[in-house]
């Protein structure tokens, strides 16, 4: 083996890394491949996963023909720089080990301690890594911070991004949810790293949202046919001719504006996704505007109030739209946050 393209991290290492740069613009067998000799001791002080691998449990510890000569281990599926950080780390090479990252290199990297196990390692560096790329926290196309809170334990950052994108993401007609500027986030978009079912969280709790919002219409929408069907009204003002005038106007003036508002006006149009964030559907929902026959008198009926009885169910609706975290999360978020020793309340 050529020593010079070999990066050393320590000099009497028995273990080779072969190990492929994911940024060299090619994949597979013509990725750039890298060769890093490391100590298998001080790799499995720091994972016990490595050390698992370098006990012979896994099968990509090769021992080559010969004597005197390293092992080699294949890590074709790890980022190489992600994982050059750790093993820096690993072996005590604490000035290698840069002060600041990019966003998408510490997504890489807690994708490699959470593979390895290896969280540990980050202790003295993660809060600066994650102060520098804070700023991030909820612009659209960085939606892996939830991954990297998952990862160290930051349970109020968690559920923060939790919340934020309940309210920001949507589902299309094909059941992907898509973040603010249309970029699919889940199922199909294997480059997105998320926490296990976190996705699924958040899209059966939008759909919860959703069949609350359309009911403030819908159950309105009901009454109306229930009471027809009954020969009775809504309007408690004039005769019964100018009562069902009133409903008939009303029901036809709501089932027009939500046309108008693009929202389902039939109840067998219902969906549990309407391609659309839960705010704006709010938001849409409280733009209803519902028509009422003029009474005599100016008498003002119970259809006049419609809109705001609907305006003020999709505002509590939207105030108390707050997702809650299930034990699993909590369950991982405290164990995670004892490894990194983060102060929790």
């Amino acid at each position: 083996m050529d020593n010079s393209s070999v990066t050393v991290f320590d000099p009497d290492g028995d273990v080779h890394l072969l190990v492929f740069d994911n940024h060299s613009g090619q994949s597979g067998d013509e990725a750039t491949q890298k060769t890093f000799l490391v100590s298998s001791k001080a790799m499995s002080l720091a994972s016990d996963v490595w050390k698992a691998m370098f006990n012979g449990h896994f099968r990509e510890a090769q021992q080559p023909s010969g004597t005197n000569q390293q092992r080699e281990v294949s890590f074709p599926d790890d980022d190489a720089r992600a994982l050059e950080i750790l093993l820096n780390i690993a072996h005590m090479r604490y000035d290698l080990v840069p002060q600041k990252l990019s966003f998408s290199r510490l997504v890489q990297v807690t994708v490699a301690t959470d593979k390895y196990g290896a969280t540990k390692l980050l202790r003295p560096w993660y809060k600066a890594w994650m102060g520098d790329v804070m700023y991030l926290l909820t612009r659209p196309g960085h939606e892996e911070w939830l991954w990297i809170a998952w990862e160290l334990g930051q349970t109020e950052t968690f559920k923060t991004l939790v919340s934020h994108l309940v309210r920001v993401t949507w589902v299309d007609k094909d059941g992907c949810l898509r973040n603010s500027e249309n970029k699919v986030l889940y199922p199909c978009a294997d480059s997105v790293r998320l926490p296990a079912d976190i996705a699924e969280h958040i899209i059966a709790f939008q759909k919860r949202a959703t069949r609350r919002l359309c009911s403030t219409y819908y159950d309105l929408l009901e009454e109306y046919v229930s009471k027809a069907l009954n020969s009775d009204t809504r309007c408690r003002n004039g005769d019964y001719s100018e009562r069902v005038s009133c409903d008939a106007v009303a029901y036809g003036s709501l089932g027009f504006s939500l046309r108008k508002l693009k929202i389902p006006a039939e109840k067998n149009e219902r969906r549990d996704h309407l391609a659309m964030s839960i705010p704006t559907l709010a938001q849409r929902v409280k733009e209803i505007h519902v028509e009422s026959h003029r009474h005599q008198g100016s008498r003002r009926c119970a259809n006049f109030a419609v809109d705001a009885e609907v305006f003020a169910k999709a505002s509590k609706i939207l105030k108390e739209f707050e997702p809650p975290l299930l034990d699993m999360y909590h369950r991982h978020l405290d164990r995670q946050a004892e490894i990194l020793g983060v102060v929790t309340r």
